[in-house]
């Protein structure tokens, strides 16, 4: 779904991925463990939520050939 409805207020899909990203650092936290970090739709997000771990990007492109970039 484009949309998930959270009681009060509805996330789209940046909103769910950003909130993962704050349950992932919440956990993170709590276990003193950072683990790398996969973000699938990533193009769907604008702004990600900062965390300690290393962020992996998923991202649709129209390239023939799978394309590896370093931030």
């Amino acid at each position: 779904p484009d949309k998930i409805d959270c009681g009060s207020f509805i996330l789209n899909t940046a909103g769910r991925i950003n909130m993962g990203l704050d349950i992932i650092n919440a956990l993170s936290n709590h276990y003193q463990v950072e683990l790398p970090i996969f973000i699938d739709n990533a193009e769907s997000v604008n702004k990600l939520m900062p965390v300690a771990s290393q962020i992996i990007k998923l991202i649709v492109s129209n390239d023939k050939k799978l394309r590896i970039e370093n931030e």
